[in-house]
């Protein structure tokens, strides 16, 4: 009871304190009076970010429009715009959404005309927030989206696993639970590459929020202990109430009440310890579900009480907010008058302030003997530093150097596997002379490739294409994909002709390569390709197809071709030969056969896959336009599709007109 009693009368205090100067402040208003101009906004920023702690707004408010004010008069507008930006968010924090946007707009015009990309990325952030606090969750993501897209460009790391952590908070509200993963563990992986501990133990505890949502206690129970071991770690006790709550209220679920009860014990003691008005009220209300649960009926009920008059506390705060929001203007001239009474009250004491100035100089002589000789023991220290820093900085620069030399070599043996795997796709050449209009959309997610494309004149004179997406993708992809392309190349020279005869001795070929991996059963990788022969002096097309489709479009309409529902590779069915079809092609009918990467990217507005049905569609309403200009829109769709997402896969679209 004793600690609940000084807790609210902290609370009390901080009320009543409210609108009062600190000696902190004294200190910098003294400072204004004497210096220029430059450092005068410096101060003066200093003291509206202090206002803002004390939640004085109405002063903030006056320190912000003051600095915005003195650096128009200096043509200061790196000022102008960082006044703004601060006070959007006093603004803001007020509930005053209108004219929290006028000022975002103007921070970032100012930011524009700069050309202060790393401020207009913070303006977008600022409107994201903005936006999120209104529950506009479309127009919140839109806004965090473009400022991680500047963030992105500028290689600001830390922009940009803020930017992901905001993403995935606004999918977390909208229940979007998959999205909201994805982006909370682009932000983790980020962090983690900066050893940034206080972000890391946050996406720790997000992720943790996402699984709780979902009803995964155990994942969401992980990480949560994940961010708070290393809450411990680095010694970070403001934020321990929350997550010994999280803890508990997983627990809670889990039916383990026991370690419910010690985490939340901990928990209140430690909202108690950093007087968290908030932390204490939420984590009081579990400890009432908890003892409820637990039959301990009085503390339950001393638990309740507790969360209640915390709530009270907090809703006269915010009461006290709403009051400002209304008169902060009316507050502005009042203390505009009570400026000038303190001015003139001040006169009264210039003569007292005489007799003190030969007081504090002979002070400020005997601070400055001080601080003198601390600076040349500190010069002395800083030497020693210099010394053996200088002697680290040679070591580095030689392991940097080590480092850039075997960078260069995987580098250039990535190059050249990229250049052999390239001499076995088809070439520009062999194309052009056996097909009047095409166009190839190959995008590897890496230098080197799983996908691959293939063509090849056949003994019986047809042109046969091939269209392969090859087991895995990188290094390991591009290894399968030149076997893939040999199998299919040895089974030609067999005299192979037929799609299907091509792809059943494919297949015993890979199998049986893949045999003498050394695993019991044998290597199971493949590739889910189609093969498409054209007879063009029958007008006939003969196909098979195994796991990729082949569309045909005629007069406007698709012509479906559906697969062999198994790869060219080790199967359930692999006895089971391959499907061979044929069909008779027209004029200006255009030929289609693709891999799973363009329909597998996520992105767009809700980080969501493209999918198969939307690139039916999309190909259908191009299908118009010469095969060049549909090679164009392919490849612009794809690249604007995925902006701010991680490519997922190689990607290859081949496109042929008849």
């Amino acid at each position: 009871m004793l600690k609940l009693r000084t807790l609210l009368l902290f609370v009390i205090l901080s009320s009543a304190s409210f609108g009062q100067n600190t000696p902190y402040i004294d200190s910098l208003y003294n400072v204004i009076e004497t210096c220029n101009d430059s450092t005068k906004v410096e101060m003066r920023f200093k003291i509206a970010s202090h206002y803002k702690k004390l939640h004085n707004y109405v002063s903030a408010i006056k320190e912000y429009k003051l600095i915005i004010k003195e650096s128009e008069v200096t043509n200061d507008l790196e000022g102008i715009q960082f006044g703004y930006s601060a006070l959007g968010t006093v603004y803001r924090k007020l509930g005053d959404a209108s004219n929290s946007l006028k000022c975002y707009n103007k921070s970032f015009n100012l930011a524009l005309q700069l050309k202060d990309s790393v401020g207009m990325a913070r303006c977008f952030k600022d409107i994201g927030y903005l936006y999120f606090a209104q529950k506009e969750y479309d127009a919140a993501i839109s806004n965090f989206r473009k400022g991680l897209k500047i963030s992105l460009k500028n290689k600001d790391v830390m922009a940009i696993g803020k930017a992901y952590n905001n993403i995935a908070v606004v999918y977390t509200s909208q229940k979007k639970y998959d999205p909201a993963l994805n982006f909370h563990f682009r932000a983790l992986q980020l962090r983690l590459t900066q050893d940034y501990l206080p972000a890391v133990a946050g996406s720790y505890n997000n992720i943790g929020k996402v699984y709780e949502a979902q009803g995964i206690t155990d994942k969401a129970y992980d990480y949560y202990k994940r961010g708070f071991d290393l809450k411990l770690e680095i010694g970070d006790t403001a934020h321990l109430s929350v997550s010994y709550r999280t803890m508990a209220k997983v627990k809670f679920q889990q039916k383990d009440y026991n370690t419910a009860v010690n985490y939340i014990e901990e928990s209140i003691d430690y909202a108690k310890l950093t007087q968290d008005a908030t932390a204490l009220m939420n984590s009081s209300r579990t400890a009432y579900q908890i003892y409820n649960k637990l039959n301990k009926t009085k503390k339950a009920l001393k638990m309740l009480e507790l969360s209640v008059t915390m709530k009270d506390s907090i809703r006269n705060e915010a009461n006290q907010k709403d009051a400002i929001k209304s008169q902060y203007q009316y507050s502005y001239q009042q203390q505009s008058l009570t400026d000038s009474i303190s001015y003139a009250k001040k006169q009264e004491f210039e003569v007292l302030k005489h007799q003190t100035q030969l007081e504090n100089e002979k002070l400020r002589q005997y601070t400055l003997f001080i601080g003198l000789a601390i600076a040349i023991v500190f010069a002395l220290i800083m030497f020693s530093r210099f010394r053996v820093t200088r002697k680290q900085k040679v070591l580095i620069e030689l392991q940097k150097q080590e480092v850039e030399e075997a960078h260069k070599e995987i580098t250039d043996s990535i190059n050249y596997a990229e250049r052999i795997q390239r001499s076995f796709l088809a070439t520009n050449e062999l194309l052009d002379k056996n097909l009047q209009e095409y166009f190839v959309f190959f995008q590897p997610k890496e230098a080197v490739s799983g996908d691959f494309y293939w063509a090849s004149k056949l003994d019986n004179g047809n042109f046969a294409m091939v269209n392969a997406d090859s087991t895995g993708h990188g290094v390991p992809g591009a290894i399968m994909s030149i076997l893939n392309i040999s199998s299919i190349e040895n089974a030609i020279e067999m005299g192979y002709s037929k799609p299907s005869d091509i792809f059943n001795e494919t297949r015993r070929r890979i199998i049986n390569r893949l045999k003498k991996d050394g695993s019991k059963d044998g290597g199971k990788d493949g590739m889910d390709a189609s093969i498409i022969c054209f007879d063009f002096k029958n007008n006939t097309l003969s196909y098979t197809a195994a796991n990729n489709p082949i569309w045909i479009i005629r007069n406007n309409e698709i012509i479906k071709i559906k697969p062999d529902k198994m790869p060219v590779g080790k199967h359930d069915n692999d006895q089971t030969p391959f499907t061979e079809n044929e069909i008779s092609i027209q004029k200006d009918d255009q030929v289609y056969t693709l891999t799973d990467g363009y329909q597998d990217q996520f992105g767009g507005k809700k980080g969501k896959k493209f999918m198969i049905k939307r690139m039916r569609e999309y190909v259908l309403s191009i299908s118009h336009l010469p095969m060049k200009d549909q090679h164009t829109k392919i490849k612009e769709t794809f690249n604007n599709w995925k902006e701010g997402h991680e490519q997922v896969d190689d990607v290859c679209v081949i496109g042929v007109k008849i």
